[in-house]
């Protein structure tokens, strides 16, 4: 599994979202093709087809609980409204492949810890 494999599945749990580094999730974003705009200390992420924009803002080097809050939601959103299995391995595997379209992250397994 890789770092934004694990950040992902990370973020999907939901159970450590104070403890998400602000620069990974900037780069997870970045990576899953959103284009940023930064005014001040706001990382404002867009992406076409995606009416939501996303606003990340540091708190010291984490991001800032709510708004990782805000960034599994729409991820949740985007996965369960085209009605895939909700098992979180297949939720970063369908993630990863509808953002960057690299369709190789479903075929290798990695298990939850």
């Amino acid at each position: 599994m890789n770092r934004h494999q694990k950040l992902l599945l990370q973020i999907l749990r939901g159970t450590s979202d104070a403890n998400i580094h602000f620069q990974s999730l900037c780069r997870l974003l970045r990576h899953l093709k959103f284009e940023v705009r930064i005014r001040g200390d706001h990382h404002i992420f867009t992406k076409e087809g995606i009416i939501e924009i996303l606003n990340i803002q540091p708190k010291g080097k984490q991001a800032k609980p709510y708004q990782v809050t805000d960034v599994t939601r729409q991820f949740q959103q985007d996965v369960y409204s085209k009605d895939v299995e909700t098992h979180p391995c297949v939720v970063v595997s369908v993630l990863l492949k509808n953002y960057t379209g690299i369709s190789n992250y479903g075929q290798k397994s990695f298990r939850i810890v």
